[in-house]
């Protein structure tokens, strides 16, 4: 059909003749507007369609083509302030990726490969949906991490990530003498970390972790200035210097440690140990504290028969802390009966000492007995 149009536009039209005879010239106007249908044969009457295109962003995601089924990818969190040694997970989603394939990451700076002087990633190839682990340097520095689809190359997504300097840990004390099974606390403090995600505490022997022998935490990890209870083994360890340590959970590599030497020969004795009191009558008990260092006072009980006993059984007065001799008074009851008095270490409550009390009758003789 349209090339009989344009046949009728560029040759005119024809009229009946017995014979043959030239064909009527075309003119300018007719050749112009064979011109313009002949381009609107091809548009409309061949067919057509536009062709996709692939983009690529940074900051977030992107996508290729314009179609709602186009193969995207999003890189989360789409920026992130990362401290001097920390470490930042990012995930990246691939939609609409028939082969599944996944992305693949780069670090870069101004647009070149700066690994790894900018950071380091834990995995340079993960499915969708699955993360890496970015490790920042030691100093401050500023990167774009790009996670590109392995199925469409043209298809990315970055993140922007900005090393923050600065973090440091301070334990306090830097050391401590412990005896055994006493506790000791220890403090951490963090400074410059943002997150304020505190501290974890580790504690090693020779370099190497130690086992349950060495001691053990009242948390293994604590918030910046929060107190750590270190209790010491009831049973020297073959080395007896240890190295408590904390380590920033924000930045690992910023770390502050501190000595601890178990003190292995402390006990608590009692003297007298064995004592006859009439009764209403008084004795005075003195416990010795050896081998310890910084607390060495004791407390002292009344028992009887492995059971605490209650002022039936008499009283106790006198000093009970802040010396290695700590001296107590007993004063007995009014009836005969046999006691322990113990004195307990307060710096180490597995160690004490003791003494048997027996509360005799007071008894009358007259000599001569006889006359």
């Amino acid at each position: 059909m349209q090339l009989g149009l344009l046949r009728s536009i560029f040759e005119g039209p024809r009229t009946a003749r017995s014979r043959p005879g030239p064909a009527t010239a075309a003119t300018p106007a007719r050749l112009l507007v064979g011109g313009m249908l002949l381009a609107l044969a091809f548009t409309f009457g061949c067919g057509g369609s536009a062709g996709s295109s692939s983009g690529s962003g940074s900051g977030g995601s992107s996508s290729s083509g314009g179609s709602s089924t186009s193969l995207t990818v999003t890189i989360t969190p789409g920026s992130a302030s990362v401290p001097e040694n920390g470490t930042q997970q990012f995930t990246a989603t691939v939609k609409n990726d028939p082969a599944n394939q996944g992305v693949t990451w780069t670090l870069t700076s101004g647009g070149t490969a700066c690994a790894p002087s900018c950071g380091t990633i834990s995995v340079t190839t993960t499915a969708s949906g699955a993360a890496t682990t970015y490790t920042a340097p030691g100093s401050p520095v500023s990167a774009t991490l790009t996670a590109t689809s392995l199925s469409n190359p043209t298809v990315f997504a970055s993140a922007s990530i900005g090393v923050a300097g600065g973090i440091s840990v301070l334990v306090s004390p830097p050391s401590a003498t412990v005896p055994l099974g006493a506790t000791y606390n220890f403090a951490a403090t963090v400074v410059n970390d943002t997150a304020n995600k505190g501290v974890n505490w580790t504690l090693t022997q020779n370099g190497a972790a130690c086992t349950s022998t060495c001691g053990k935490f009242s948390a293994t990890s604590t918030a910046s200035g929060a107190a750590v209870t270190y209790t010491a083994p009831t049973s020297a360890p073959s080395n007896n210097i240890l190295t408590l340590t904390a380590s920033s959970i924000s930045a690992p590599n910023a770390t502050s440690s501190a000595t601890i030497t178990i003190q292995g020969s402390t006990s608590v004795s009692v003297s007298p140990t064995y004592v006859n009191v009439p009764v209403n009558g008084t004795q005075t008990f003195t416990a010795t504290v050896t081998g310890g260092s910084g607390n060495q006072a004791v407390t002292w009980q009344l028992m009887q028969n492995g059971t605490a006993c209650s002022s039936g059984c008499g009283t106790l007065t006198g000093s009970t802390t802040g010396t290695t001799n700590s001296s107590v008074t007993y004063t007995a009851p009014g009836s005969p009966a046999t006691y322990t008095l113990v004195a307990t270490s307060t710096a180490n409550t597995s160690l004490s000492g003791s003494a048997t009390i027996v509360v005799q009758p007071i008894t009358v003789s007259v000599s001569p007995t006889f006359a």
